[in-house]
């Protein structure tokens, strides 16, 4: 059988493939190895990567992508959950070293709890 690259243009021809393998679907591996084959006779090429590879690679690019934003998410996401702790953190400090507030004041007037702030000024006494 003589291929079709004699009579059409090779970029309408991997057009045409493109889409015959990204739109038609087959229940039966059989056939879905078959339609390759098919294929690949006609336009006179090895095969390079099965429909099935092809849309697995796909959703594993995918995959990834989807992985990466959500770890950057998250990423910053705790990032300013520890920003936040620090920025906590050093206002306790200050308002316990220059004031003579209570435990109870500067856990007010902080936003902390009294746990808090007393585990800070255990280790401004250690």
């Amino acid at each position: 059988m003589e291929g079709l690259s004699c009579t059409i243009p090779k970029e309408k021809i991997r057009s045409l493939m493109r889409f015959l393998k990204l739109y038609i679907r087959f229940d039966n591996e059989r056939y879905i190895l078959k339609f390759e084959n098919t294929l690949n006779q006609l336009a006179n090429r090895q095969t390079t990567m099965g429909l099935e590879e092809f849309v697995l690679d796909r959703a594993k690019r995918q995959g990834l992508y989807e992985g990466r934003k959500e770890g950057i998410k998250e990423g910053l996401k705790e990032g300013m959950e520890i920003a936040r702790l620090e920025k906590e953190r050093a206002f306790v400090t200050n308002l316990l070293q220059k004031t003579s507030l209570d435990t109870l004041q500067i856990a007010d007037i902080a936003g902390v709890t009294i746990t808090f702030v007393e585990e800070i000024k255990a280790t401004l006494t250690a």
